[in-house]
């Protein structure tokens, strides 16, 4: 063991919150507001969430997350918060449960318009563009990037998801 990582760092268990996990839970503990799954996967939407197969599955409306601040070192989640009413709740739960990093994949607007975002239920639009506004509001570090592209006519490639990481300051 290198001495300046001390006995500590081996006894801390990474623990990750995912939100909206559907029925591809990926966390530590898992939450969602459905029993169905009603996400993107076509081949799954509608089928019920076997939620003893779902490790550590709680039931809650991701606006009010039922932990404590500071309870996960990561929170997680993939194309949920392009379905909720307010997405900067949304987002200002995921950070105040998480200790240091929020992860977030959604839908990018152009993307989204293209390729029939709001025939699925998509009641939000993101760009690069409103999560640094966010991120600046808050005072928050964070990275914003295209993670996924579709192809558009022949010769275009239409951005299509982004990839949030929001970072907050280490306490020290």
């Amino acid at each position: 063991m290198h001495p300046a990582l001390g006995e500590k760092y081996f006894e801390q268990q990474y623990t990750v919150l995912d939100v909206g996990c559907g029925s591809n839970p990926s966390g530590d503990v898992n939450c969602d507001l459905f029993l169905k799954d009603v996400g993107h996967r076509f081949s799954q939407k509608g089928r019920e969430l076997d939620i003893k197969k779902i490790p550590n599955f709680v039931l809650c409306d991701s606006q009010y997350l039922p932990f404590k601040n500071d309870a996960f070192d990561e929170v997680y989640s993939r194309h949920v918060i392009e379905h909720v009413k307010d997405p900067v709740l949304f987002l200002d739960e995921t950070v105040r449960v998480s200790k240091d990093k929020v992860t977030i994949f959604c839908p990018f607007w152009l993307g989204d318009r293209f390729f029939g975002g709001s025939d699925i239920g998509h009641i939000s639009f993101f760009n690069k563009k409103w999560f640094f506004r966010y991120l600046s509001s808050r005072r928050l570090f964070g990275l914003v990037r295209y993670s996924r592209s579709k192809s558009f006519l022949i010769f275009f490639s239409v951005p299509s998801e982004l990839h949030v990481i929001i970072r907050k300051l280490l306490k020290h």
